[in-house]
């Protein structure tokens, strides 16, 4: 008995859906064959080779990956082949031709060729020729290549057309939305189309208005930009009952979606202004900076988030990796540490083997750090930082000028004559504007992060603290390190030192109850990255240091000493961490 394979193929993800025709079809086809036709030599593999929303006129069903390894569906099938693990004289059961290629029709040729050189056959079990095709097949009956040559011709203008046609539809709608606000059906749900013959039922033309359910979308960004994670939001609008604008479940890939989505400040299709904007563009740009972020540091979660992942790094400079978090338990108590993630994973060369009490790092950097000099890290209107983007986003600028006016010349000449040399440039400078524009948006949103700072520290500060904890209680405090003091020494202390000492001490115990709490843990850690640049820990020394966004030092911390050669010192610190937690 020989093996037969099913090669199963569609261009979208929605046509692969479990019960959907293209799958339910080109499965039956293989099943089909091998009941009428495959005269019982044939066993059906319940390995299928599936190409999910590979389209074979891109050719991405033979796409390999950086490393040359077979990523698409058809080329993992021929990969198996060649390297011995499916028999050369097994056979693929493919649907249609179409489905094994749409490539130009050399391309297509060449590799049918290179499929009968690897001694495979070939079934299209839908088409008339339902024979294995194979090369001994081909000698006996020739006249089947003018049968194969013509279905890759099909196949392949087929695709031309199609794509011709959507080219043009997309070119229509771009130019009807840039002369006039018309009605689209892909508009969020939170719009409705105002037409301005409001009596004629087919007035295509109009305006699109806010309605009920804008006031859902205000209270998800409002959540968002208090810092909550998105999980979070769409668990509380479930749990509230609030419907999506689609009628289903809320989820945080759904949020990510509707916060990416440039209709927020009324900009459709890159024409601005097509409809009422919900937020200005200054928000929408804050909102793409905290959701950037997010991406960047993006990690598994423990059962504690880490306020400093993705801005945490070891000191040492041959190592520089991330800080994590790591977790001893000691007579019921959990307590947690700052510890090198290279030295977590069994690396050797990082000279930080140690690790520090992460309670305590938290408290220090934001009482005798954060809260207490925000001025060292928020930069005003004409910091060097915002001048050196300003400037490097008025250079990408110019040449975004320069390479819309080179296109508007290369589409004028080739409209006058066709020569591969004018396509071929104007292909290149129309992916080189792209990728200039691309990076002006990204210089806009660290712009946009540098300016918003002082907006963020206040967000911060109100997430973290009462509102009864404002910036001037924090200009009171005059002590630094533990509130804690020799009760001998106390007496000498004046009753104004005593209040402000209390007040830190308040101040201390406020940030450490806050800190305990998941969504503020969630909201300081998407925050922080957009008020400072990096912390560097030395565990060894047991310090860490504050880095602004331009690479300078602005804080450097106490020493902790080592809670595991000082038994004393160890017992004592078992006693506060266990008071933070």
């Amino acid at each position: 008995m020989k093996t037969a394979y099913s090669f199963l193929r569609w261009s979208t993800k929605i046509q692969g859906l479990e019960g959907k025709d293209s799958r339910v079809r080109q499965t039956d086809s293989a099943k089909e064959w091998i009941t009428k036709h495959g005269d019982g030599q044939y066993v059906l593999s319940d390995k299928p080779f599936v190409g999910d929303g590979e389209s074979a006129y891109s050719g991405k069903h033979l796409a390999l990956d950086e490393y040359g390894k077979a990523k698409g569906a058809l080329a993992r099938f021929i990969e198996e082949v060649e390297t011995g693990k499916i028999a050369r004289d097994s056979v693929l059961l493919i649907d249609d031709f179409s489905r094994f290629s749409r490539l130009e029709p050399t391309q297509a040729l060449s590799l049918f060729s290179n499929v009968m050189s690897s001694g495979i056959g070939l079934v299209f079990t839908s088409s008339h020729e339902k024979n294995v095709i194979d090369n001994q097949y081909l000698k006996k009956h020739p006249h089947v290549l003018y049968f194969i040559i013509g279905e890759l011709i099909r196949s392949f203008t087929e695709s031309e057309e199609k794509s011709r046609k959507i080219k043009a539809g997309k070119q229509t709608q771009l130019k009807n939305i840039k002369n006039g606000v018309i009605h689209r059906n892909n508009l969020p749900k939170f719009f409705t189309f105002v037409p301005d013959v409001p009596t004629n039922p087919k007035c295509n033309v109009g305006k699109y208005v806010h309605n009920d359910l804008t006031e859902v979308l205000k209270t998800l960004i409002k959540m968002f930009l208090e810092g909550k994670a998105m999980y979070s939001i769409a668990a509380e609008l479930n749990k509230r009952g609030v419907q999506t604008f689609k009628g289903r479940e809320w989820s945080g890939n759904g949020i990510n979606k509707i916060l990416r989505n440039r209709i927020l400040f009324g900009e459709y299709k890159g024409v601005k202004n097509y409809a009422e904007p919900v937020v200005t563009e200054n928000v929408f740009n804050k909102i793409q900076t905290i959701l950037n972020q997010n991406t960047f540091n993006k990690g598994k979660k423990g059962g504690l988030i880490n306020i400093f992942r993705g801005i945490c790094f070891c000191s040492d400079s041959k190592c520089k990796s991330h800080m994590g978090i790591m977790s001893t338990a000691h007579n019921g108590n959990t307590y947690r540490y700052l510890r090198c993630n290279s030295i977590a994973r069994g690396k050797k060369g990082c000279s930080n083997r140690s690790s520090v009490s992460l309670p305590e790092i938290e408290l220090e950097f934001f009482t005798n750090f954060l809260f207490k000099n925000p001025a060292q890290l928020i930069n005003d209107g004409e910091s060097k930082e915002v001048k050196q983007l300003k400037d490097s986003i008025a250079v990408n600028q110019i040449k975004l000028n320069n390479l819309t006016a080179q296109i508007k010349t290369l589409v004028a000449l080739s409209k006058k004559m066709q020569a591969e040399e004018i396509d071929s440039e104007l292909d290149a400078t129309l992916k080189e504007r792209e990728t200039t524009k691309g990076e002006i948006d990204r210089q806009n949103l660290m712009l946009s992060r540098v300016v918003d700072s002082p907006e963020v520290f206040k967000d911060l500060q109100r997430l973290v603290l009462d509102a009864k904890h404002t910036q001037s209680k924090f200009d009171e405090l005059v002590f630094d390190g533990n509130p804690t003091i020799d009760p001998a020494e106390w007496t000498k202390v004046s009753s104004a030192n005593k209040k402000a000492f209390s007040e830190l001490a308040r101040t201390k115990e406020q940030i450490a109850k806050s800190l305990q709490d998941g969504f503020t843990r969630e909201g300081v850690r998407i925050m922080l990255p957009s008020l400072i640049g990096k912390i560097t820990v030395d565990t060894m020394k047991g310090q860490f240091y504050v880095w602004n966004r331009m690479g300078k030092m602005i804080f450097e911390s106490q020493v902790y000493e080592s809670k595991r050669n000082c038994t004393a010192y160890w017992r004592e610190s078992l006693k506060r961490t266990k008071a933070v937690q």
